[in-house]
């Protein structure tokens, strides 16, 4: 089935770039910003996973869907993967949008309910959020952000810190304008903790690679469970 095919193509496409993603945005923790090529790729994946599951959509309208609108009503007609954080909205959107459907294809309701944020599933919330904003507004807006904990430092001075804990920090610790990771720092002779870093989506204020790791997945999700029944 072409739909299904287009869609596992892009799921396919999508793939490669959050490898390529996943590469660039670790390679680039200890700047204090991604690079500007990282944010357009964030975008095309973004916007391919959104096609992967429009043309799904589409097939399901124009197959169940279509014979329940008039002539007029089709040619002004446009078609999205549904995406509503409450489910009210949601069923009056499945109403209107595909009239007939929940009552002829319940399998297919199913699927599209299953998938929304009021049934704890924010991927699809996010993935709606940040296309738009991507689209339209500006490339990925993001913040980089450490958290961590020292158990013990010492520096070449003789200095001495011990049992410190920072969260969401723009640098946890700057030692001579220069900010301190490991002990690999020159100014540092010992170092016992940890410090992680990571980027996050400003418009949900969440982890960029916990995102599109989620929106991938339940993309992938989605489009088999549409497989088995179409």
């Amino acid at each position: 089935m072409d739909c299904i095919t287009d869609a596992k193509i892009c799921i396919q496409v999508s793939d490669s770039m959050l490898k390529n993603i996943e590469k660039i945005y670790n390679e680039s923790l200890l700047n204090d910003s991604m690079p500007s090529t990282l944010k357009v790729t964030i975008k095309n994946f973004l916007e391919n996973i959104r096609s992967s599951l429009e043309y799904i959509t589409n097939y399901v309208f124009y197959t169940y869907c279509a014979k329940n609108y008039t002539g007029a009503e089709l040619k002004r007609k446009k078609v999205y993967f549904p995406i509503r954080k409450d489910k009210n909205y949601f069923n009056k959107c499945i109403n209107k949008d595909f009239r007939g459907l929940r009552e002829s294809n319940p399998e297919i309701y199913k699927i599209l309910e299953k998938c929304q944020a009021f049934n704890g599933n924010m991927w699809t919330s996010y993935l709606a959020d940040l296309c738009n904003k991507n689209k339209h507004i500006n490339l990925t807006k993001h913040r980089r952000t450490e958290s961590g904990h020292i158990e013990y430092m010492s520096d070449i001075h003789g200095n001495i810190f011990q049992n410190c804990t920072f969260i969401n920090c723009k640098h946890g610790i700057v030692y001579n304008n220069t900010p301190i990771y490991d002990s690999n720092n020159p100014y540092i002779k010992s170092f016992e903790g940890y410090i992680n870093i990571e980027y996050l989506f400003e418009e949900i204020n969440q982890p960029i690679l916990l995102v599109i790791n989620d929106i991938y997945n339940g993309a992938v999700s989605v489009i088999d469970e549409f497989e088995k029944i179409l």
